[in-house]
């Protein structure tokens, strides 16, 4: 479960710059939330592996995440 948690810490990161970026209106947007979507992903998949309630809660909104960030990625 080690690397699940480390996942867990790397979403939120992410997701916190991902939110700093957006603010700010970066030109690095497309970017960051490409990798935000992956991560977000990478940490859904994970947490899945166990049948506890938190860790499908994570899985479940750590893939809304993901998909929330890829549908702001303007340049495909």
């Amino acid at each position: 479960m080690a690397r699940c948690i480390e996942l867990n810490i790397e979403c939120a990161a992410v997701c916190r710059t991902t939110a700093l970026f957006i603010s700010l209106e970066s030109e690095h947007v497309d970017a960051i939330c490409r990798l935000c979507a992956d991560i977000c992903k990478t940490c859904s998949q994970e947490c899945n592996k166990f049948d506890l309630d938190h860790c499908q809660e994570c899985a479940e909104m750590s893939l809304l995440c993901a998909e929330e960030c890829s549908s702001m990625v303007v340049s495909n």
